[in-house]
């Protein structure tokens, strides 16, 4: 490390009170430095003084950091916050959006500062129970595999291909010690709905009734939670543990929490609360269940409890059924919108349901409420004989029930989740609620959906006015407002520090920005607009062998795709047509070999994948990411904006273009990921220099080299 650098880091610790925990401080990064035989960068020293200046405030002690790619954020809030929660014994809770992030952090980040700076602090990886496997579970689907068909496969020298088969190869590794039981590193790729076939709940878990209590994944995983200094989790866990009051997380108040990619915050906490009712589907489910109970009842000799539990679940299941059929006459006479990749939709205004549905609901969720008990004792008595030593039923034979009756159980429990909050709205509601129409194979169904739109206060009441302190940061936070939008859509006070760094890649020599010239824009013209892309698309994809291009909906992506040169379609992999793991595989191994890969990707390929050097040379982007105009989400947002006092010709810049700036921010940094990249991006978009909002939106954007035809 450089003699300017050190005396930087000392200035700053001579500059501050407690020079105990930040002379740890300077040991950690130091140390750091010098094992990785890294300069100091100017970025990460900055937000390693920002943050502590943050933890040494008066309460709230709140920050907000945007960091651009290359920053080392990482290194810098760890060096920061961990020698002051372990002066303090507050334990630091990081957060994160991705598993590569939690990866990194855990298997690279923690490890090299431990080791380097070898400051004593222990630190683990929390998931919820279900991102592990069952091993009871997995035991039941791999014994149910026909043993000789096993035989006959090996024999004839085929790949176990067979799903069934990938239960045996799951297990075989699990009991072999060649895998620990997590589900994001699980050797054999299975789809997500044969994942929950070999996971549980806290409903369908016998704890330490269950003979493979002392090898469960899950179980060794809680046995570190307690005492580690750091527990590194995910959005899905914390917001769980938020919203049902769990213990797997320690105390809010005893917690320093980094919320690292927290540009997700909103999306995640909103998907988190939100509520969801599929009526025809729910009505097939109840059927289901009731045959269910009549086959467990034969099954198991007519038990008393299942013979009671069936004849209690009948009367309000009957009441139920008629209730259902109410309220799809009552919904299908709804004016819904105009059908949208294949989903028309019917918004309540202001999230207020119409009395007539609200009666209905009302009705069906004590219905649920009663069914769910039956259901209840159903599971209770399962688990009693799951593991029972003296049970006079087979094992497997209850484990499969049991399966069966959990996720009955959590139906129920969701559904009336739903029934409860469409049966009790008013006018001050702070829900978007709306109805959605889709029609599969002639089958109709109408799915009820709630989702929390205000979700600031959800936010300040469980973390900003609890927590010990919080650093919120991301490499896209500030929509080019002085992050004042973040800071209102997640209820942050505006006097909340802000820091913004630059990446310190030199950006405006690898990667030229470009907006070509078109005839055309999106909005009336859009049929117009996509024709001239899938014109201009081959030559633009010419530039460079490999690129990202992202679309806006799948009917654009569809109908460039399909208006591309044969040649051009050749090299494109389209997003929904093969998995996304086996899609980047593809792409990779075609670059590896010299040739040329082009991936076709919607929103969810804005970000979350990791595509550096030859992998990705060109992002363009067809379209600005502004939300769709009928979303409910946004309309909902609108009305509270308009209640708050704001001018319906200022709702389109006060939160749509914010919104999309950072979107737009988020898919721009697909292209760089090293030092080492370069590339370009193509914006084909004219309204991004055309409109009054354009400015704002390049103004937000990294330092690219501007090239406007």
């Amino acid at each position: 490390m450089s003699e300017s650098a050190t005396n930087r880091i000392r200035s700053f610790l001579a500059s501050t009170s407690l020079v105990k925990v930040n002379a740890s401080s300077n040991h950690m990064y130091d140390a750091w430095l010098s094992g990785k035989d890294f300069r100091a960068r100017d970025g990460q020293l900055e937000m390693i003084q920002f943050i502590d200046e943050a933890l040494h405030a008066k309460a709230p002690r709140i920050a907000v950091v945007e960091a651009g790619p290359g920053t080392g954020k990482t290194i810098a809030y760890s060096t920061a916050a961990i020698p002051i929660g372990l002066q303090r014994n507050k334990r630091i809770v990081l957060v994160t959006a991705t598993v590569a992030l939690q990866d990194q952090v855990t298997s690279k980040d923690l490890p090299e500062l431990r080791v380097m700076s070898d400051v004593s602090f222990s630190y683990v990886l929390a998931k919820g129970r279900q991102r592990y496997v069952c091993p009871r579970r997995l035991s039941s689907a791999a014994n149910s595999v026909d043993a000789q068909a096993l035989t006959d496969l090996a024999s004839a020298g085929e790949q176990r291909s067979d799903e069934s088969t990938r239960f045996v190869e799951l297990f075989d590794s699990f009991v072999s010690g060649g895998w620990n039981g997590d589900l994001d590193h699980s050797p054999v790729f299975l789809p997500q709905r044969l994942w929950s076939t070999v996971t549980t709940d806290s409903r369908g878990c016998t704890n330490t009734a269950c003979k493979w209590y002392s090898r469960c994944p899950y179980y060794k995983a809680r046995e570190q939670f307690a005492d580690a200094d750091i527990i590194v989790t995910n959005y899905d866990l914390l917001l769980s543990h938020l919203r049902l009051g769990t213990d797997i997380l320690p105390p809010i108040e005893d917690s320093i929490f980094v919320l690292d990619e927290a540009h997700n915050l909103v999306s995640k906490t909103m998907n988190a609360f939100s509520k969801s009712l599929n009526i025809v589907s729910s009505g097939m489910r109840l059927n289901e269940i009731t045959a269910g109970l009549e086959q467990l009842n034969e099954e198991f000799g007519k038990d008393a409890e299942i013979v009671r539990s069936l004849a209690e679940f009948h009367e309000p299941h009957e009441y139920a059924r008629k209730l259902l059929k109410r309220l799809i006459t009552i919904v299908r006479g709804l004016k819904f919108s105009e059908d949208w990749e294949g989903v028309s939709q019917f918004r309540f205004k202001d999230g207020v349901v119409p009395e007539e549905i609200q009666t209905v609901a009302a009705q069906l969720a004590l219905q649920y409420l009663d069914m769910r008990a039956a259901v209840s004792r159903v599971c209770t008595w399962l688990r009693e004989h799951a593991d029972s030593q003296t049970s006079e039923f087979d094992s497997d034979a209850i484990t499969e029930r049991l399966n069966e009756f959990v996720a009955a159980d959590q139906h129920l429990e969701e559904s009336r989740d739903l029934l409860l909050d469409f049966g009790n709205t008013n006018e001050g509601s702070v829900s978007s609620r709306w109805v959605e129409y889709v029609t599969h194979e002639a089958i109709e169904e109408w799915r009820l959906k709630s989702v929390p739109v205000e979700i600031d206060q959800i936010l300040a009441d469980k973390i900003w006015s609890k927590a010990h302190a919080t650093i919120l940061t991301s490499a896209t936070l500030n929509a080019g407002d002085d992050f004042l939008h973040f800071k209102t859509e997640v209820g942050l006070n505006q006097d909340v520090r802000t820091l913004g760094l630059e990446s310190p890649f030199d950006l405006d020599r690898t990667v030229t920005l470009q907006i070509p010239k078109l005839q055309t824009t999106p909005g009336g013209n859009n049929k117009k607009h996509l024709k001239e892309i899938a014109h201009l698309l081959p030559e633009l994809l010419g530039q460079e062998k490999s690129a990202l291009v992202l679309f806006s909906s799948r009917v654009a992506m569809d109908s460039i795709y399909n208006d591309l040169p044969t040649k051009t379609q050749r090299n494109c992999l389209v997003q929904n047509k093969i998995g996304r793991h086996a899609l980047l595989q593809m792409h990779k191994q075609r670059i590896d070999k010299g040739e040329i890969s082009y991936i076709f990707g919607l929103a969810s390929y804005r970000e979350g994948i990791d595509l550096p050097g030859d992998y990705c040379r060109h992002v363009i982007i067809t379209r600005l990411p502004f939300d769709v105009p009928t979303d409910p989400i946004v309309e909902s947002k609108k009305e509270l904006l308009l209640k708050a006092g704001y001018e319906q010709s200022h709702l389109f810049t006060r939160y749509q273009v914010p919104e999309a700036t950072l979107r737009l921010t988020q898919a721009c940094g697909r292209l760089i990921r090293n030092e080492q990249d370069w590339g370009r991006i193509t914006i084909l978009d004219r309204r991004i220099v055309s409109r009054s909002y354009g400015e704002q939106m390049l103004n937000a954007l990294p330092n690219y080299r501007l090239d406007i035809e």
